[in-house]
C-alpha cells in the first residue's frame, strides 16, 4: 500500500543527499590479495629462525594484561560503573519531556507493548528503526537523536541515504514517521518499520 503524500519538496530533499551523502569506501580486495601473496612469499624465502626459550615464555604472557593480574572484583567493579543503557536513558528523557507515555509511543508508531518491553528490560537492544521511531515520537533535536542511537549501538551517518532523509526531517522540526517514511518510499528506500514486540 502507498503511503499517503506529503507536503514536503522532493527536489529540496534529493538535493540535501546529494550535498551530504559520503559513498561507502569499498575495499580494494585486489590489492589485498596481492599485498597477502607478497607477505606469504617472502616469509617462504626467508628461513625462520627457531624461537629462543624466553621468547616462548614472553609470548604466553597476554601483553594486555601484564603482569599484575586482575582481581576477582576488578571486572565487577567495571560493571558497576558502567554508563546507562537505552531504556534508562529512555526512562529520563520521558521524565524531561513529562508527556504521557502513550503519545510518545503513538508518534514513533510503535506498539505499547515494544514499548512497555523496552522500557522494563535494562538490556532490551532494539532494532536501529525502533531508536530512531521513539527519536521521533520524543520530538528530539539532531543531537538528542543520535546520543538516544548511541546508546543502542547506532548513528545516523552520511554513508545511508535512509539516515540522511531521517536528518534532513529532524533538521527542518519534522517529526512525523508517516512523512519520513512517504520519502523513503518516494527515493526507493528502505521504510521505518513499524515497532512490534520481537
Amino acid at each position: 500500500m502507498k503511503p499517503v503524500p506529503s507536503p514536503y519538496s522532493r527536489e529540496e530533499l534529493l538535493a540535501y543527499i546529494a550535498a551530504h551523502y559520503v559513498a561507502p569506501i569499498a575495499p580494494d580486495v585486489a590489492a589485498y590479495s596481492k599485498s597477502i601473496s607478497r607477505k606469504s612469499a617472502a616469509n617462504a624465502i626467508r628461513p625462520q629462525a627457531a624461537p629462543t626459550q624466553d621468547a616462548l615464555c614472553e609470548a604466553s604472557v597476554p601483553p594486555v594484561f601484564g603482569a599484575a593480574p586482575m582481581r576477582a572484583d576488578g571486572l565487577s567493579d567495571v560493571l558497576r560503573q558502567k554508563e546507562s543503557g537505552f531504556s534508562e536513558h529512555l526512562l529520563s528523557l520521558l521524565s524531561e519531556c513529562g508527556e504521557k507515555d502513550s503519545a510518545v509511543y503513538r508518534r514513533a508508531q510503535i506498539s505499547r507493548q515494544l514499548f512497555h518491553k523496552i522500557l522494563n528490560d535494562r538490556d532490551y537492544q532494539p532494532s536501529k528503526s525502533t531508536a530512531i521511531q521513539l527519536a521521533l515520537g520524543l520530538r528530539l533535536d539532531l543531537d538528542g537523536t543520535q546520543a538516544l542511537l548511541e546508546k543502542a549501538g547506532y548513528r545516523l551517518t552520511r554513508s545511508s541515504k535512509a539516515d540522511l532523509v531521517v536528518q534532513y526531517f529532524i533538521e527542518r522540526g519534522e517529526h512525523s514517521v508517516l512523512t519520513i517514511n512517504t520519502a523513503l518510499y518516494d527515493c526507493g528506500l528502505p521504510l521505518l518499520k513499524t515497532g512490534t514486540v520481537r
